[in-house]
Parts: C-alpha cells; sequence; structure tokens
C-alpha cells in the first residue's frame, strides 16, 4: 500500500502556520549570514530567533483572532513571545 496524503483535508489556518513557521526559519538563515558577515558568530543567529519569533508570535495571534486554528495556538505564542524576550535580555548582557 502506499501513503498518500490528500492535501485538501488540511485546513487553510494550519498551512497558513506551517508558512509563518517557514518564513521564520528562513529569517534564522539569513540572519546567520549577516552575522557572518559582519564577524559576529552565531550572534547573528540569535538575534535572528528574535525577530523570528516575534513574528511568530505577532501571526499565531492573528490566525486566532480571525479564527483559521484553534485557540490553544495562543499558549505557542506566548512561549515564542517569552522566548524572544528573554533572547534579546541576553543579548544585551
Amino acid at each position: 500500500a502506499t501513503w498518500s496524503l490528500d492535501v485538501r483535508t488540511i485546513a487553510t489556518g494550519w498551512i497558513q502556520v506551517f508558512g509563518a513557521i517557514a518564513a521564520a526559519l528562513g529569517m534564522y538563515y539569513v540572519g546567520t549570514a549577516v552575522g557572518d558577515t559582519e564577524g559576529s558568530g552565531a550572534r547573528g543567529f540569535y538575534a535572528s530567533t528574535v525577530a523570528g519569533r516575534i513574528f511568530i508570535f505577532i501571526t499565531f495571534c492573528y490566525l486566532v483572532s480571525q479564527k483559521f486554528v484553534e485557540q490553544q495556538l495562543i499558549l505557542l505564542a506566548v512561549l515564542n513571545l517569552v522566548s524572544a524576550v528573554s533572547m534579546y535580555y541576553s543579548l544585551q548582557r
């Protein structure tokens, strides 16, 4: 038996969640490249996670507010915001 996935059964909101995560990962790659170019090494990656996690927070809150996804996604949104704030303060030291 061949396994297959019928994409018509995936809710649009969850496709948007995946898109937001993919965009954030893209931010991490760009931040890493910029950090390497500037000679700051891994700090560029860490800084880009702040922007990426804030982006995820905003996007997830929007998707929940528009009822594209379930309310439980707010938990992941808040965890990402807390992580972004924590990383931001760690980078300030």
